[in-house]
Formats: structure tokens, sequence, C-alpha cells
């Protein structure tokens, strides 16, 4: 987003809410309230989105989530050097046993929960 979008899109908010920020005239609350508005994007970690194969690929050996799910039961899978995707699978006779996968889209995966103690 550039910082023309930004501003635009601060000052739609203001308008709509800013009446609830406002003590006397406006132009200082509408300042601080900006500088809160730049703080708190530049802070939010950017929203997940969907990369088509066509546009990148994850760096090999990551584990993704990927578009169509290769099964039923799993939605992860990882891509080689050559651009080969594959899931992995563990069968009970066979252990862990790799398959290949037809991957139109993939996202990464979210980062894990932050332990809370």
């Amino acid at each position: 987003m550039t910082q023309d979008q930004s501003r635009a899109e601060f000052e739609a908010w203001w308008i709509v809410q800013g009446k609830y920020c406002r003590a006397a005239g406006g132009d200082y609350e509408m300042y601080l309230a900006s500088q809160a508005w730049q703080a708190a994007r530049a802070a939010a970690p950017a929203p997940a989105r969907w990369f088509p194969v066509s546009e990148r690929l994850p760096e090999p050996f990551t584990d993704v989530i990927v578009w169509p799910r290769p099964t039923d039961y799993c939605c992860e899978a990882q891509v080689d050097k050559r651009g080969e995707w594959s899931y992995g699978v563990y069968e009970h006779y066979n252990g862990h046993v790799n398959y290949q996968a037809h991957v139109t889209h993939w996202m990464p995966l979210p980062q894990p929960p932050k332990e809370q103690g």
C-alpha cells in the first residue's frame, strides 16, 4: 500500500470515526490519531495470501499449505529443487511415503501459537 493510499484510507476512517476522538478543533487530534494509525498498521502482521505456483514457488523442501488438497486429511506439501510437488504420509506397512501432488496455489504456514503461562 502506498503512502497516499494509506493516508486516503485513514482520512476515510477519520470522517466516520474521528468524531469520537475530537475534543477541540480536530487538527491536533487528527494528527495524533494518524500517528497511532500508522504505527498500528506497521506493527500488524501481513495477511496470509495464496500464491499461484505460476507466480512464485516457496523455498525448496519447506512445508506450505497447498490447494487443491492432496488428500482428504492433508493440506500440506512441499516442492523440490526441480519444481515437483509432493506430500508425505505414514503408511502402516510402508512407513513414511511421499506421493506426487498437483498444486495450483500455496501459502506459508502460520506462526505456531505462543506458550502462555
